[in-house]
């Protein structure tokens, strides 16, 4: 099985991806991690998040596919692995992502997680940007999928102001794990 979670920035999405991988023994990958790798290894500058989502904007627009293939290399996935992915940005990428799924015979879900604006944009000033810079991240073209696009093709819409347990018991009944 291979969950995808997508949502705005700071919805909350790493946070429900490590606890879905720790609840369910899923094994958790990052896209961000993966870039993050990937730009590192090319000598890119990864603590600017601008370097970082114009980095991985081109490795999409690249090749979804080998976005995709490199990913779960990295991972070292198996067919049998039960996979967490935290990240999905691009339509293309979660497109790859179910033919992937489909070639290995491993259901596909994506879950969209939800966040009031007031609320996101006071955890992402918490995280010491301001409003400009959250705006500026926000109308970069890799989030650009996000609310639309890949909102509508979430089988699972989760509220992420619900406290954890709720949300995990009801992803859970959703997948058929619990």
């Amino acid at each position: 099985m291979i969950v995808g979670i997508a949502g705005r920035i700071a919805s909350g999405k790493s946070t429900l991806a490590r606890a879905l991988a720790g609840r369910y023994s899923f094994k958790l990958i990052s896209f961000g991690n993966y870039v993050r790798q990937e730009a590192q290894a090319r000598g890119l500058e990864v603590s600017d998040r601008q370097v970082l989502q114009d980095f991985g904007q081109s490795l999409v627009e690249e090749s979804a596919t080998s976005f995709v293939r490199g990913v779960f290399h990295r991972a070292d996935y198996q067919p049998e692995d039960r996979v967490v992915l935290d990240g999905v940005r691009h339509e293309s990428v979660w497109d790859e992502i179910v033919a992937f799924g489909s070639s290995h015979r491993s259901p596909v879900a994506l879950i969209f997680l939800e966040m009031a604006e007031e609320e996101r944009r006071g955890r992402l000033t918490a995280r010491g940007l301001s409003l400009d810079e959250a705006l500026v991240q926000d109308r970069h073209k890799s989030e650009s999928d996000v609310d639309t696009r890949l909102s509508s093709k979430a089988g699972i819409h989760i509220d992420g102001l619900q406290d954890r347990e709720s949300m995990l018991a009801s992803i859970g009944v959703q997948l058929g794990l619990d």
